[in-house]
């Protein structure tokens, strides 16, 4: 696809170096880089009702199904570590994607196969209105952190960079060909260190929310190895937490929207979509939650239908509840839970306490149970 294979073609040859997603000084990285919620600012101000804007229409003409290529040089930009030899050594790319908007036409949802790997991943493109920025975020299964990028568009060039500013990525996408190329650069080397471009593909279009909905919550098979030197590609314990969100949840309260839980990226990260129509499978937000195992911390995105900007959170787990945070609430409330979780002792269930609206009155936990009959509804 245009932008969004760009994530697994990285990791084919450069895991170290790819998104730069988070590191030990993610949260100062990605504040600095532009990325800002205010808890007092989603209290105190009435939440705009989304509208289509000029940035989401150029996103949905990015739809459709792809072939891509790309030229990744391993060496990046130094002395080849194998042989001790100067000079680029290229590594061959190829991969299919399929994007669709979702969520009211506010993002661009793609997943990503590429040759070579066993699983899917997942990218998701919007254009924030509070900050006037695109962004994507990149879900990897070869890497526990999120990926997060943000950056305009210039005369049909989009640059994205990484919070570190260390990954700068150039891509330029025909609206009437529908083909696209792209550069990515690491540093201040003016030589890309990856070229990518993308041609349409014939094929049926699917329907890659339902499709999620309709998997299995947790695959047989997943990537548990922990042996990397990088911790950020390792598996931790703490991944087997997201089992217990996965599959078709119904709450205790019929003012609460189902939700489908499904393990995803070989075993990394927690897609839950909450389903405002289970029948038609109308999706109202989708929840992605991952553990970072290079910095030991759970990591939450929240996008949805009623607002183009996403939400990030970041949790802890004390081995009875997992509670998130809003590290960007500022002094004296960053600390303050916003969303707790507490979890039944055997099999997948949990309870939780949102106190996101606080204009409301407190509310009591709420019981989200596994359901035999979600999917025949």
């Amino acid at each position: 696809m245009n932008y969004s294979f760009i994530s697994g073609a990285l990791l084919m040859g450069a895991c170290l170096i790819c998104w730069v997603a988070l590191p030990e000084s993610g949260i100062e990285a990605l504040a600095s880089s532009g990325f800002h919620q205010s808890a007092d600012e989603k209290d105190d101000k009435k939440e705009e009702k989304p509208s289509t804007t000029e940035e989401h229409l150029r996103l949905a003409g990015e739809t459709g199904n792809y072939r891509w290529r790309g030229k990744l040089d391993y060496t990046m930009g130094r002395v080849d570590p194998l042989t001790g030899e100067k000079g680029p050594k290229f590594i061959q790319l190829l991969g299919e994607s399929t994007s669709q908007m979702i969520l009211g036409d506010q993002f661009l949802l793609t997943r990503t196969l590429t040759q070579g790997k066993k699983s899917a991943e997942y990218q998701i493109h919007g254009y924030r209105s509070d900050l006037k920025q695109f962004f994507v975020i990149g879900l990897e299964e070869l890497r526990t952190p999120f990926a997060y990028r943000s950056g305009t568009e210039k005369e049909g060039e989009r640059i994205l960079k990484d919070p570190s500013g260390y990954v700068t990525q150039v891509t330029r996408f025909d609206l009437r060909s529908k083909t696209s190329e792209s550069e990515v650069y690491l540093g201040e080397v003016k030589t890309p260190f990856l070229t990518l471009s993308s041609e349409p593909k014939k094929g049926r279009e699917i329907n890659l929310l339902s499709r999620l909905i309709a998997s299995k919550p947790i695959p047989k098979v997943f990537n548990q190895s922990d042996e990397r030197d990088d911790p950020a590609e390792n598996y931790s314990q703490e991944h087997l937490l997201l089992h217990k969100f996965a599959g078709d949840m119904i709450a205790d309260s019929e003012e609460v929207e189902p939700r489908a839980g499904r393990i995803i990226c070989d075993g990394r990260f927690l897609a839950s979509l909450s389903l405002s129509d289970i029948k038609e499978k109308k999706v109202s937000s989708l929840t992605l939650i991952g553990f970072d195992s290079s910095r030991s911390a759970f990591q939450m995105f929240v996008i949805r239908a009623d607002s183009p900007n996403p939400e990030y959170y970041e949790g802890d787990f004390d081995g009875v509840t997992l509670t998130f945070r809003n590290p960007f609430a500022g002094e004296g409330k960053a600390d303050r839970p916003v969303i707790t979780y507490n979890f039944a002792p055997k099999g997948p269930g949990f309870s939780e306490v949102d106190d996101r609206n606080k204009n409301e009155e407190k509310q009591g936990p709420v019981e989200f149970m596994p359901s035999r009959n979600f999917r025949r509804k």
